[in-house]
């Protein structure tokens, strides 16, 4: 699915980024268990080309504008429901719940001004050429792809992939907030990415999957057991941890789910 981002990047208005993330929350309670959730922001260098026009403003700012780099973003929303036993295994059942739910979706993204459209089998598979290219402006043609310790080379191209989160340390904040602030002007988060010098192409890859609540639950209850049975400074902080995530799911009617955030730089 192809979104368009509803939020301009210097509307001075904080509140919108607050509406995007609480319609993206509400986007999970939709969908609930065992989907998975990637959104994908492309950010790619294109040249302006000048189009014909007869208006005069409008020609003298194609002029003005003509042959000069900018970023173009596009956003993309895959949505995956896995199967409980193989990596694929179709019932009938499940296929109308998951229309049901994309339908959903598209009504929910309509009524917020994101434009939603579903892909079909063709744009998914150029969707797929792109991605495999890192080529989101020209026409697509697949290279030969050389694997280095750091990254891939791809051609003349060179791709690195870039974790933001270190699972082995310990130095993730109890709260993101959906916005920063720059001299009281409210910014992205990622705004930082408008501003990397010499790429072609950079891609933002959330992933987000819901796993089964009542057994994610029932392990976290018995991994809080084996910590506190080993009183040490490391197991009592992981069980303070898992008291506080329980107490949010408790309360405030949260949900526990597993992600992953990394970018891509080509």
């Amino acid at each position: 699915m192809q979104l368009t981002n509803p939020v301009l990047q210097y509307s001075a208005d904080p509140s919108a980024y607050e509406n995007s993330h609480q319609l993206y929350t509400n986007m999970i309670k939709i969908l609930g268990e065992e989907y998975v959730v990637q959104k994908q922001d492309i950010l790619t260098k294109k040249i302006y080309k000048k189009a014909d026009s007869t208006e005069y403003l409008q020609k003298k700012y194609d002029e003005h504008f003509s042959g000069r780099e900018y970023t173009v973003l596009t956003t993309f929303l895959v949505i995956t429901r896995k199967s409980k036993r193989n990596f694929y295994t179709y019932d009938l059942k499940n296929s109308v719940e998951f229309e049901q739910n994309i339908g959903k979706l598209e009504d929910l993204f309509k009524r917020n001004n994101l434009a939603p459209k579903i892909l079909n089998a063709n744009e998914i598979n150029l969707y797929v050429m792109r991605f495999l290219s890192m080529n989101f402006k020209d026409d697509v043609s697949l290279d030969n792809i050389l694997i280095g310790d750091k990254e891939l080379k791809m051609g003349d191209l060179s791709v690195r992939s870039i974790s933001l989160v270190n699972i082995d340390v310990i130095d993730l904040p109890e709260k993101v907030s959906t916005h920063i602030e720059f001299n009281g002007f409210p910014l992205d988060t990622m705004e930082f990415l408008y501003n990397v010098p010499n790429y072609q192409t950079i891609v933002y890859n959330q992933v987000i999957y819901i796993p089964n609540q009542i057994a994610t639950l029932r392990k976290l209850e018995q991994k809080k057991k084996r910590h506190s049975g080993i009183p040490d400074p490391a197991n009592i902080m992981c069980v303070e941890d898992i008291n506080q995530l329980l107490i949010d799911v408790a309360r405030e009617n949260q949900m526990v789910v597993k992600v992953h955030y990394n970018i891509l730089i080509c």
